[in-house]
This record gives structure tokens, sequence and C-alpha cells, in this order.
């Protein structure tokens, strides 16, 4: 019997997490079968070998073993639902936490009360040992409030109309059709999948309810670099096409959450945050100059070898 609910998870040296997160989604309470599908590649802490034991104990729990030189961002992700078939498709990251046991149902809620809604994403919360500057990030991406967007409504930048997140979403088969996540960009496969389905006519909803944490601290060469790299396939997407001007207003709208947030906090964080948006605002200035820039500074400059 095919799940009305698969669970893909591409996973690469995740077990510490995995051990924490399975748990959590096996338990949760969905009235309708689901199972769960982990694509590793190439993990070498031990993760095959619990994985396998698991899936002989846990019928729900299936192992797909891809080489490590296969993996893609985009073509791991597609080739999860070529191998599923279930109708309602949801994406985790292999270091993401789910919380409650309400995450699938809430997450998956949009999508069963509007069938114009093709896709959901929901929020995400940063770790613990999370810097100050990924904990902003994290926090102004992901508020508190939840939306239904569509291509023009509501007003928005192009930066938060597209914005997605493979690391906790869900799709449905049948509405997003032909539509996968695009191959041709090593990185942000989903807010090209986003594109698309805004373009087809389809909604999207953010689901502040149904929460994962996750989040990774970045060196400020590492968030000039990922910087880069956005603003670089927001351009391939389409999405900058006349210019990155809503990449700037973005910026501007990240500083004044940060400034608010800062107030009354030591200098010491005042400076680490700084410096960090000071290396982001170098990353997408060079991404911006992407189309002059040769092609060997901008293979060095690059995170995910964007080209």
């Amino acid at each position: 019997m095919i799940p009305a609910v698969s669970i893909i998870i591409p996973a690469t040296n995740e077990r510490e997490t995995l051990e924490r997160s399975l748990p959590v989604i096996l338990a949760q309470e969905y009235p309708d079968p689901f199972d769960i599908l982990i694509i590793d590649s190439g993990s070498s802490d031990g993760s095959r070998e619990w994985l396998t034991q698991l899936a002989t104990e846990e019928p729900r729990v299936h192992l797909y073993l891809q080489k490590p030189d296969d993996f893609h961002h985009a073509g791991t992700r597609n080739l999860g639902v070529a191998i599923t078939r279930s109708e309602l498709i949801v994406f985790m990251a292999g270091d993401a936490l789910p919380q409650g046991n309400q995450w699938l149902a809430t997450l998956l809620q949009p999508l069963k009360e509007d069938p114009r809604i093709a896709g959901a994403y929901g929020r995400q919360l940063p770790r613990e040992d999370a810097d100050t500057f990924n904990r902003l990030r994290t926090l102004y991406n992901y508020p508190e409030v939840g939306h239904v967007k569509t291509l023009h409504d509501p007003p928005m930048t192009a930066k938060e109309r597209f914005f997605f997140s493979s690391v906790n979403c869900c799709l449905d088969r049948k509405r997003m059709g032909e539509a996968r996540f695009d191959e041709g960009v090593p990185v942000n496969e989903d807010v090209a999948l986003s594109w698309q389905l805004l373009y087809s006519g389809w909604k999207l909803a953010y689901v502040p309810e149904a929460v994962v944490v996750h989040s990774h601290n970045r060196r400020p060469l590492e968030i000039l670099r990922r910087y880069y790299d956005n603003a670089v396939t927001y351009r391939h997407i389409g999405i900058h096409e006349r210019g990155d001007r809503t990449l700037v207003q973005d910026a501007g709208g990240f500083g004044r959450f940060a400034l608010r947030w800062l107030r009354g906090k030591p200098w010491r964080e005042w400076v680490r945050v700084g410096m960090a948006m000071l290396f982001g605002a170098a990353g997408l200035t060079l991404g911006r100059l992407h189309p002059v820039l040769p092609r060997f500074i901008g293979r060095r400059i690059s995170l995910y070898s964007v080209e």
C-alpha cells in the first residue's frame, strides 16, 4: 500500500541528530499512513549501519544508499521524489530536529485546506549553540506570523516572495506537476522550485507552528561566500534579472531587525554582528558583479561552486 505521506531526508554523517529526530517523526500524531526515506550519501559515522538495522525493525523507515559524488542538493531531492509514490511529500534536512508530535499534521494542514496551495514550509529556530548573527538571521527569515503568498500578493520584496526552504517543507505531488528542484543550481534549489510554482499560478504557505530546530554557524569568510552564491543563484533563477535591488532591501530590513534586537546587548555582540553584516554585504556586492568577474575569481569566491 502506498502511504499518504513520504518524508524524505537527505543525510550525510547525521547519526547524532537522526537518533533524536526519527523517534519524534515516528511518534507523530497523524491520521494517515506515512513512511520515511533517508537518502544517505556516504556517511562514515555509523549512520548506514544504524539506519540499516532500524529499517529492519521499523517498516516505515527506508534507506537508500547514494555515492558521495552523486549527492546534489537538487538532484538528491528529485531522486527522493522519483523513488516515492505518496501524494504528499515532506522534505526535512538530516540535521533538523522537529518539535512536538503535531509537526507533520501542522505542516500539511494548508495543503488540505486550500486546493490552490502546492507547497508549504515551516519555521526554523536556531540551535542552542547558534552565534548571534546566525540566530538573528534565522529569526528574521522565519518570523512568528504565517502567511500565504501568490506571485503578486501580499506586497513583499522578491527575496521574501520566493523564499522557501527544503529543510522543513511539504509538497503536493499532483499540484507540483512537472516542477522539480532546479538541478542547474548547486544551492537555493528550493527557491528555484518556489519560483516555478508561483509562476505556474500556485500558492505557497509559510506555517510558523510547524517548527524544526536547525541552524549553521559560519565564519565571516563563509558568510561572504554564501551571500555571493545567493546573489548569483537568485539572478540565475530569474528573480533579479533587472538588478539586485530587493537583496539590498532585504539587507536593510535585516539591519533594522538586528538593531532592535541588539539594544542593551554587550558591545561585543554589536561588533560580531557588524562584522558578519559587512562580510555579507561584500558577498552580495561581489555576486552582483558576477557577470563581469573573471571566471577563476568567481570559482574561488563561491562556497558551492556556483558558475
